[in-house]
């Protein structure tokens, strides 16, 4: 018999000899005060015993004679106090006539339960004695413990076999051992259960944590920004060269591998900024690199990009803490901040459920104290990188973001940020490691032109697209937006077959500087545009044009229809906006559109002009409709850059144009409300 089934069988014996005992106590006590209250703890203790003897398994075992035979012997006294103990049973009916009856025959019976009391005792001065012994003589217990079977075996059963390896000296011991055992296991499951209910607590509570944090613009401003030209930016991952040599720089590659505090990337407006701050964050080769940084620790690395043009948090202190703390806390939930008591806010509801109150406003303060918390926390086991871009978008006192960057930063805490130089960011970031994005765009514009232009040239323009493209370099002064707008025409002359000089009269008629690009702009809007053009850009300015079906039913006057509008109108406004929007904004807006294949749940795709579109199925009716629901909800109109916008709202050329036409438009709130309020 092998170690492991010689163990399970003797605490099987161990079990009968032990609960019979207690069954014979019973019995005596029935003998003393009579059996008319007993008969279903009777009955429980029988069927108990059955159990215990039938898996008391005696077949099929061989190497230990003696326990063999022992475990026989407790078998058969088994049986006979089972047999005794149901003659002790009262059955219905005539219950008070079996009491009676039962009672006298307990008396009876009395000598018999005293005589298997007597062999239950001689059986357990036998374990006392030669069980303990004869194991530790037949077993190598510490082999034991190291076998597969071992492994194999319950828990408890695991222990008793380490305690015997430790030497107890009685059977009461041993019974003591596997008593104090059970109570452990018991116990062990019980802080189980109350461990697992706790962190449950927590995880609601942290889940509440984190939706009081988000906002639904927490990464619109950076899923709008355009991706880098291929080819261009290039130079920020390399040393400088021969192109870039004549401008100092500060190696970017070098700041990420190393320890260092703030790079800051500054330029005029138009030069790039946000493209680059996007290009670097979504390129793997950053993560590479701060991974040297970082060493035995894992890399983090938030981002917030202001805008603003855009909702409220998008451009303020709040919405720059919230986002970077949600995305910390996303990935490492354990820094979840606890509530003002120190504990996780749970509260009783009247189902004896518990639930996380919830969180409430927050506060500037709270939000600095809690980001200082939890960045001081995971720098424990995380070192962070933390992008910011446009930071003097903000729509605050920018020295309060200049302190909190200052702050946090530590030797596992970096910042890489990018704004215009104003004077501000200059005093502030003017001696960290910076370089000034204008001066080193140029080869980065020449590519882009060249790309741009090469699939419109003619065979005898080809030798020649160099002059054009050396007085662009020279004339955009490294405004990168100022590039894109005069690429537009070209391209639009190219289409209509210009001559090289014709082409070049075109570059060089344009303004230098992208506000007065933006007035020239304004002037070569047809006169029958200027209402809808004030309306649009009225309706930009207060942020209202998040939806193109809501511009669309602004800019057709749907809402003074006196009938509903059916789908097939709605989307005709809206295809109708989409092409009319460059045309009659001179290019000063654009619509973003918004595809939802990265977003979870099951799609539908389908092709809209040169976009392949996919949408949620639950927003599915029909193709009209998935239409609809498209322009309602995932496509926008905004201005092609921040520069526009300030050139509408600060520049004297931009409020002329829309003081002239203000008569012939309305309100823009009212419009959109009108709007929002069409029948459809």
């Amino acid at each position: 018999m092998d170690p492991c089934t010689a163990l399970s069988l003797f605490c099987n014996i161990v079990q009968v000899v032990d609960f019979s005992t207690k069954v014979v106590k019973k019995c005596r006590e029935l003998h003393k005060y009579g059996v008319s209250s007993e008969n279903q703890e009777i009955e429980e203790m029988a069927k108990h015993l059955t159990d215990l003897h039938t898996n008391l398994d005696l077949t099929g075992r061989g190497g230990m004679d003696d326990l063999l035979d022992l475990g026989s012997k407790c078998s058969q006294t088994a049986r006979e106090l089972i047999a005794e103990v149901r003659e002790l049973s009262v059955n219905e009916p005539h219950r008070k006539r079996q009491i009676v009856g039962k009672t006298i025959k307990a008396i009876w019976k009395k000598s018999a339960i005293e005589d298997i009391q007597k062999r239950l005792e001689d059986y357990r001065k036998l374990l006392d004695s030669s069980i303990l012994v004869d194991l530790r003589k037949r077993f190598d217990l510490s082999a034991l413990q190291q076998s597969e079977e071992f492994q194999g075996l319950d828990l408890k059963i695991q222990t008793i076999i380490t305690r015997l390896a430790e030497s107890p000296q009685s059977f009461d011991e041993l019974k003591t051992l596997i008593q104090l055992e059970n109570q452990a296991i018991k116990a062990h499951v019980t802080s189980k259960f109350q461990k697992q209910q706790t962190d449950m607590d927590h995880d609601r509570y942290r889940q509440t944590f984190l939706g009081s944090l988000w906002y639904p613009d927490i990464y619109r401003r950076q899923e709008t920004v355009g991706e880098a030209h291929q080819r261009t930016f290039q130079w920020i991952y390399g040393s400088q060269d021969s192109d870039t040599s004549a401008r100092r720089w500060d190696n970017f590659v070098q700041w990420l591998e190393k320890d260092g505090d703030i790079y800051w990337i500054n330029g005029k407006a138009g030069s790039g900024k946000s493209t680059l701050m996007n290009y670097v964050y979504q390129d793997d080769r950053t993560v590479n690199l701060l991974k040297t940084w970082s060493g035995a620790k894992e890399v983090l690395a938030p981002r917030f990009f202001f805008w603003s043009a855009g909702s409220s948090l998008e451009k303020s202190f709040e919405g720059l803490l919230r986002s970077l703390l949600y995305q910390i806390l996303q990935k490492f939930p354990s820094l979840t901040p606890q509530s003002h008591e120190g504990q996780y806010a749970l509260g009783a509801t009247s189902d004896g459920l518990r639930e996380t109150e919830p969180i409430a406003t927050w506060t500037e303060r709270r939000l600095r104290t809690a980001f200082q918390d939890v960045t001081r926390q995971a720098q424990a086991v995380v070192r962070i990188c933390i992008f910011i871009d446009g930071l003097d978008e903000i729509c605050e006192d920018p020295d309060t973001t200049i302190a909190m960057i200052k702050s946090v930063q530590s030797a596992d805490v970096k910042v890489c940020l990018s704004s215009r130089p104003d004077r501000s960011y200059t005093e502030a970031f003017g001696s960290c490691a910076t370089l000034r994005l204008q001066d080193l765009t140029d080869p980065d514009i020449r590519t882009y032109v060249f790309d741009k232009l090469q699939p419109f040239l003619r065979k005898e323009l080809a030798h020649d697209v160099s002059k054009i493209l050396n007085i662009i370099v020279l004339k955009a002064q490294g405004v990168f937006l100022w590039v894109e707008l005069v690429v537009k025409t070209l391209i639009k002359g190219l289409r209509n077959d210009d001559s090289l000089r014709q082409l070049q009269g075109r570059v060089e008629s344009t303004p230098h500087g992208i506000e007065a690009l933006y007035a020239k702009m304004l002037s070569n809007i047809d006169v029958a545009y200027h209402s809808d053009a004030a309306l649009l850009f009225k309706m930009a300015l207060a942020d209202l044009t998040r939806s193109l079906l809501d511009v669309a039913l602004a800019l057709y006057n749907g809402f003074d229809r006196s009938s509903e509008i059916s789908i097939e109108d709605a989307l005709q406004f809206s295809e109708l906006t989409e092409k009319r929007i460059p045309t009659v904004s001179a290019g000063l807006l654009e619509v973003h559109l918004e595809d939802e294949d990265s977003k979870e749940g099951e799609k539908v795709g389908f092709k809209y002009h040169n976009h392949y579109l996919t949408l949620p199925v639950r927003l599915i009716c029909s193709r009209e409709a998935a239409k609809i629901s498209f322009y309602e909800r995932y496509a926008h109109v905004s201005f092609i850059h921040r520069t526009a916008l300030e050139f509408l709202r600060h520049n004297e050329q931009g409020q002329r144009f829309l003081e002239a036409n203000i008569h012939f438009c309305p309100s823009p709130h009212s419009t959109y409300v009108r709007a929002l309020l069409t029948p459809a």
